[in-house]
């Protein structure tokens, strides 16, 4: 049985058949690209359904993303654009590579009162793939 890795690799492989190689004498084409936003705000007060993002007088998601799309935009001379297929807002933390996963509580310690934070830091994109049905999803060319 293939492993996570070895099946996300599979994926980007190369087709036997190739591609052409690229030529001065032809225009650059756009392209167009299908993504899923998988946006993490925790809900960090339930009773006044309070974002961490709002608690911290951080930008906003949307205007977020919305930025950058014009920046690829702008930085590709309108050569890369992307079309967000889907949008997920996750109420929670991500879940870090050893299945840890920060409450409210906790990772204010972090913010406010200087904690350390959890080693290891590194976001499991492993449980993100599998969640959201990542692989399937890009072989399907839905993203």
């Amino acid at each position: 049985m293939n492993s996570f890795f070895d099946r996300l690799r599979d994926l980007f492989k190369p087709s036997s058949a190739g591609y052409p190689r690229d030529s001065l004498n032809e225009p650059a084409q756009i392209t167009n690209n299908k993504v899923l936003v998988i946006a993490y705000d925790p809900l960090m007060d339930s009773s006044s359904e309070t974002r961490l993002s709002k608690l911290m007088k951080w930008h906003q998601v949307q205007d977020l993303i919305t930025g950058f799309m014009a920046d690829l935009i702008l930085m590709s001379n309108g050569m890369a654009r992307y079309q967000i297929v889907q949008r997920v807002d996750v109420d929670e933390f991500p879940v870090k590579t050893d299945g840890f996963r920060y409450t409210p509580d906790s990772y204010l310690n972090i913010l406010r009162d200087g904690y350390s934070p959890h080693v290891p830091q590194g976001a499991s994109y492993t449980a993100l793939f599998t969640k959201y049905n990542i692989l399937q999803r890009v072989a399907n060319h839905e993203i």
